[in-house]
C-alpha cells in the first residue's frame, strides 16, 4: 500500500498546481432547479451486480502525449482485386476507417452493387498485438451475433491468408451505418453537429445517442464484458434514407427521424475467457481512458472504465471537438513545477499525466473537483462551446459529472445511468431506437 501515500503526495501537488493555474478561484454558485483452438464457451449468463450510488479551445496536447490517431486522410483507391472469402467474393469500394492495425472497407458482393458489408483487413503476423486484437474481435463478433444481442453489427465470418511474410486477417460484418465520428466532423460545414446543437430535435438526438450507447454497454457489462475502446470512431449509427437501409455517407442524410446505434471494434474488449487466452493488455486510446489506468490502480479491466469513456464522448458531442483536455494558461506550468512532481513521485507520473490531470481539473473534473459547484462546471463547458450553449438540460450536466467521477468505485454504472432522471423525461423516448 506504499502507492497510496505516493498518490496522496502527488495529488496534493497537483491540487497546488491547479490553484496556481486558476489563481485559487473557486465559485460557490448553484444551478436553478431542474427543468422538464477449441470453440470458445458461449457468453455467460448475465450477473446481477450492485449499482453505483450517484452521488478556451486553446493549445493542443504536448507531442509527448500518446493521443488517438488523427482522422483518416482521403482514402486511397480501392484494391483492384476483390477480397476472397471461401466461395464468396467482395468488391472493396470505399475505405471508411483506418486504425492502428488496419483498414475498414465498405463492400458489396462481387455480383451486386448493394453496399451491404464491412470488410476489415488487418495486416499482422502470428502472436503480434494486431493478431491478438483480431482474434479477440472475431471471438466477440461471433458470440455476440449468435447470442442475438443486436448491439454490434452482425458478424459474417473471419478468415486469414498469407501475404508474403505477413498475414492478412479479414473480418466481415453486415454494414450497419456510419461512425459517430464521421457524423460529428464530416459533411459540409459539419451540418449534422450543427443540427445537434441548434435544434430541439438535435438535443433529443443527443439524448437518444446517449441512451442507446449506455444501453448497449449495459448489456456488455451484464455479460461481464468490458469494451475498453469506446470513442466516436467505434460507434456506428444507422440512419435510414430513401435509397438505403442505412446511410453510407453524411451527404446522403437529408433528415433524421430515427436511428439505431451499434458498437464496433471489440479488439480491446475483455472477459474472463479472453483474459485467460490472450491476456488483458490491448491497445487503447488515451484520450478516452479513465485516470485510474495511468496510475496502475486497475488490476484488471472494470466496467467503470467504459463509463468514463462514455462521459468523454458526451462532452465531445456537446463541445464539438475531440480535444477535450487542454490548459488555457499552460505558461504557468513551469518546468520547475513539473520536475518537482516527477522527483517527488519517483517517476511514477510523466509529463503527459501532469498535463492531463491539470486539464481535467480545469474542467472541474478530477480528484479535487469537489471544490467546483455545478455552476462552475456549467460555466466551463459553456466557455469551451463554440455556440456558447453548453448543456441545455441540467440533468444532462449532472449525468456527465457522474460518468466522469474521478473515483471509479463511485462512478455511475450503466444500469444506474439508465435510471438517471436525464432519461426519464418524455423527450428521451423519441430517439431511443425502441
Amino acid at each position: 500500500m506504499v502507492w497510496l501515500s505516493a498518490a496522496a503526495t502527488s495529488s496534493s501537488l497537483i491540487c497546488l498546481l491547479f490553484f496556481v493555474l486558476t489563481n485559487g478561484a473557486f465559485c460557490a454558485r448553484s444551478l436553478p432547479p431542474p427543468t422538464c483452438s477449441t470453440r470458445p464457451p458461449p457468453l455467460s449468463t448475465p450477473t446481477t451486480r450492485p449499482q453505483s450510488s450517484p452521488t478556451c479551445l486553446t493549445r493542443p496536447l504536448p507531442p509527448s502525449i500518446q493521443t488517438c490517431p488523427a482522422r483518416p486522410s482521403p482514402p486511397p483507391p480501392a484494391p483492384t482485386m476483390p477480397a476472397e472469402l471461401d466461395d464468396h467474393r467482395y468488391n472493396l469500394t470505399k475505405m471508411i476507417g483506418e486504425g492502428s492495425f488496419g483498414t475498414a472497407w465498405l463492400a458489396s458482393k462481387f455480383n451486386s452493387n448493394e453496399l451491404e458489408f464491412i470488410v476489415k483487413i488487418i495486416s499482422t503476423f502470428s502472436g503480434s498485438d494486431a493478431h491478438v486484437s483480431a482474434l479477440r474481435e472475431a471471438h466477440f463478433g461471433e458470440n455476440l451475433t449468435e447470442a442475438g444481442l443486436d448491439i454490434t453489427p452482425k458478424f459474417v465470418k473471419a478468415f486469414q491468408r498469407n501475404n508474403g511474410d505477413d498475414l492478412l486477417f479479414h473480418l466481415v460484418y453486415r454494414f450497419e451505418g456510419i461512425s459517430l465520428e464521421h457524423l460529428l466532423y464530416g459533411g459540409q460545414n459539419r451540418f449534422w453537429w450543427n443540427w445537434l446543437k441548434t435544434t430541439q430535435e438535435g438535443e433529443n438526438a443527443i439524448k437518444g445517442i446517449m441512451f442507446q450507447l449506455i444501453s448497449a454497454i449495459a448489456i456488455l457489462h451484464d455479460h461481464d464484458i468490458v469494451h475498453r475502446d469506446l470513442k466516436p470512431g467505434n460507434i456506428v449509427i444507422c440512419i435510414p434514407t430513401q435509397k438505403r437501409r442505412c446511410a453510407a455517407s453524411v451527404e446522403e442524410i437529408k433528415q433524421i427521424r430515427d436511428f439505431k446505434l451499434r458498437l464496433i471494434d471489440m479488439g480491446s474488449a475483455t472477459n474472463a475467457y479472453t483474459i485467460q487466452l490472450y491476456g488483458s493488455w490491448a491497445p487503447q486510446c488515451r484520450d478516452y481512458m479513465p485516470p485510474e489506468t495511468g496510475y496502475g490502480w486497475m488490476a484488471k479491466p472494470q466496467a467503470s472504465y467504459d463509463m468514463w469513456s462514455i462521459g468523454i464522448i458526451f462532452l465531445e458531442m456537446i463541445l464539438g471537438t475531440n480535444e477535450i483536455f487542454t490548459i488555457s494558461n499552460i505558461d504557468n506550468l513551469t518546468p520547475e513545477l513539473v520536475d518537482l512532481v516527477l522527483q517527488y513521485d519517483e517517476g511514477d507520473l510523466i509529463d503527459s499525466d501532469i498535463y492531463r490531470n491539470l486539464a481535467l481539473l480545469e474542467l472541474c473534473i478530477g480528484e479535487f473537483s469537489d471544490h467546483c459547484s455545478e455552476q462552475d462546471f456549467a460555466d466551463k463547458i459553456i466557455a469551451r462551446d463554440p455556440f456558447q450553449l453548453g448543456f441545455l438540460d441540467v440533468e444532462a450536466l449532472r449525468l456527465a459529472r457522474l460518468l466522469l467521477h474521478w473515483d471509479p468505485v463511485h462512478r455511475i454504472s450503466a444500469r444506474g445511468a439508465l435510471q438517471h432522471s436525464y432519461f426519464q423525461q418524455n423527450e428521451a423516448r423519441a430517439c431511443r431506437g425502441d
